[in-house]
């Protein structure tokens, strides 16, 4: 069957480039096994392909000739080619048997999950912390105004949620005991209503004056499970960590009035705030 080398040279070519695209960012190391074991067959091929070429050269050599239209110059030329494809065919061999070395190291390695990021989502400052089940309580982790709380807004702003949640929960290092919580006015069933915005990001949930003037952080406890802590805060960003500890910092933002009594109002209100009990 007439077949044309150039053409499948061209299209060699072009999936080699979108290969080269595609393992650019590899979301899924399950494939770099097969993707390899692959590469050493076009290897293999790749080689064959070079020795075949060398060849041609020689078959052809008569026919050579340079481009001042030198007969001798010519197939001396071919002869050169001919050698360094030899070479460079012998040279892809150790190539292949590195590629056979990766497959048997990467078919020994089993990846676990890629682990989940949370949903991040800005709520209706309504809806915000809704019951979740009958037998949890929010919990405060922290309320800060000032410079933390100028810092988170723009953590929001320039890197989202998620950021400016990791950033609050470094103050969170959980607190199984939701009676003291409760008993220092710092646990609601029913919090009041508020104008600021809302940030769910699992089991956390980010509170924020439009002003920028506070910040607070609430997370979802529920008996006898550990708290669920938001991922770890970017590197790149190097932010200060939050001064206060989980619950405990009783700042002007929280014990100062306000009009728009938020969800993080005063710990001494009684709006909506739990008795002392052992939890719902």
């Amino acid at each position: 069957m007439a077949t044309n080398p150039a053409e499948h040279a061209e299209s060699a070519h072009a999936a080699l480039r979108m290969l080269a695209e595609a393992t650019r960012d590899i979301e899924d190391p399950d494939q770099l096994s097969a993707v390899i074991h692959d590469l050493r067959g076009g290897m293999r091929a790749l080689q064959t392909t070079l020795a075949q070429l060398a060849d041609a050269h020689t078959a052809h050599q008569g026919r050579a000739i340079s481009l001042r239209g030198d007969l001798a110059t010519g197939r001396a030329t071919a002869a050169d080619a001919y050698a360094v494809l030899r070479e460079a065919a012998q040279g892809l061999g150790g190539v292949e048997e590195l590629l056979r070395e990766a497959v048997d190291l990467t078919d020994h390695i089993d990846w676990t999950p890629a682990p989940t990021a949370p949903v991040v989502e800005e709520i209706d400052p309504s809806q915000a912390h809704r019951s979740l089940s009958e037998r949890g309580v929010w919990r405060t982790v922290t309320l800060q105004e000032g410079t933390t709380a100028a810092r988170t807004m723009r953590l929001l702003d320039e890197h989202g949620a998620e950021a400016a949640v990791a950033y609050l929960a470094q103050a969170d290092h959980g607190d199984p005991t939701i009676r003291r919580e409760l008993e220092r006015g710092y646990a609601y069933d029913e919090p009041p209503p508020g104008r600021e915005r809302v940030f769910q990001v699992g089991a956390y949930q980010l509170s924020i004056n439009p002003e920028g003037r506070w910040a607070g952080l609430s997370h979802w406890d529920e008996p006898g499970q550990g708290p669920t802590l938001a991922p770890p805060l970017p590197q790149a960003l190097h932010p200060t960590t939050p001064s206060p500890g989980p619950g405990r910092h009783r700042d002007h933002a929280a014990t100062r009035g306000r009009a728009d009594a938020s969800w993080f109002e005063h710990p001494g209100s009684t709006t909506g705030r739990r008795a002392p009990g052992p939890g719902l």
